[in-house]
């Protein structure tokens, strides 16, 4: 599993973001099978040997249709082409707007830590443990305010 490495500041929850093995694995192969083929096949079309030049085989038809698949293929390309510019220009776009969030809180001051309690504990023993936490870190003085989020501080949902 591949993990992105930014700055939080980049990125809200970045540690949660991370590339699928097994997507990207099936992603690699798709791509390079879909470029042998799309390499292969001019390489075997001028390869077909029927004993006549290429320019005595190929009819008006012939001519015809080759030049329509060829134009199929080249606004294909281009509207593929446009389709991954487009999307790409909206997911920068995106990422932009979602590092420019109003967080409700002023970053500079605030710490935050992720707290993993063991899942086989018992929420009385959680609910225990995160009061306690709580507890001795509003003991600090140089603490104005100490909280608890499940969802983390640059959630909406908090």
């Amino acid at each position: 599993m591949f993990r992105l490495n930014l700055g939080s500041a980049i990125l809200p929850r970045v540690q949660e973001i991370h590339v699928n093995s097994g997507v990207f694995g099936i992603a690699l192969g798709l791509a390079t099978l879909t470029s042998i083929l799309i390499g292969a096949w001019p390489a075997l079309r001028l390869s077909r040997a029927d004993g006549m030049s290429r320019e005595q085989s190929r009819g008006m038809s012939a001519g015809m249709s080759e030049s329509t698949t060829q134009g199929l293929l080249v606004v294909a390309q281009v509207a593929m082409a446009t389709t991954l510019l487009v999307g790409a220009g909206l997911v920068a776009h995106s990422l932009l707007k979602a590092s420019t969030v109003n967080n409700g809180y002023e970053p500079s001051n605030v710490v935050a830590l992720n707290l993993l309690i063991p899942f086989p504990y018992p929420v009385a023993h959680k609910v225990e443990t995160i009061e306690s936490l709580l507890t001795r870190f509003r003991a600090i003085p140089e603490i104005q305010a100490a909280g608890f989020s499940r969802m983390g501080c640059s959630s909406a949902s908090n």
